[in-house]
């Protein structure tokens, strides 16, 4: 396999050889391409305007995944709804696959994570708080240095 430099190290040869294949393998000093080579490049080069062989070149049409618009609703709708719903979930309910349901999260812009609740309110919390501040306040009226004493 040639890499990127060596091809265009080639098309360089042939075009100084005034476009003779023959005289540019006999030429190339490095490694000698085979005549077959130097043709595909060219052609390669004119058809595409590159000289690397990549099959995806351009857009063939044929869309990147084999998912529908019913089904990419499927998948994307529960996950808006539900952000902790999991992607093996979401691939067992569509059966999808998973690295299907990832790829397609990931070009929504939508990431994996885990929900994790770490601390929040409760209705009761608010007159445990008031509670709290009138016995901090009782405590530092009775003595002036009790929350120097805390912070």
């Amino acid at each position: 396999m040639y890499s990127f430099r060596d091809y265009c190290d080639m098309y360089l040869m042939y075009s100084r050889c005034n476009g003779n294949a023959l005289r540019t393998a006999g030429e190339y000093a490095r490694r000698p391409p085979d005549v077959n080579i130097l043709r595909k490049l060219d052609d390669r080069l004119r058809n595409t305007g590159s000289v690397l062989p990549r099959a995806n070149l351009h857009d063939t049409g044929r869309p990147r995944s084999g998912l529908t618009v019913a089904q990419v609703d499927a998948i994307l709708h529960p996950a808006e709804e539900t952000p902790e719903v999991s992607k093996r979930a979401l691939a067992r309910e569509t059966t999808s696959s998973q690295s299907t349901v990832h790829r397609l999260l990931w070009s929504e812009r939508l990431y994996p994570f885990r929900y994790t609740t770490v601390q929040g309110l409760k209705p009761d919390d608010y007159q445990k708080r008031v509670a709290f501040c009138e016995w901090l306040l009782q405590q530092q009226n009775t003595d002036n240095g009790f929350i120097a004493h805390i912070l």
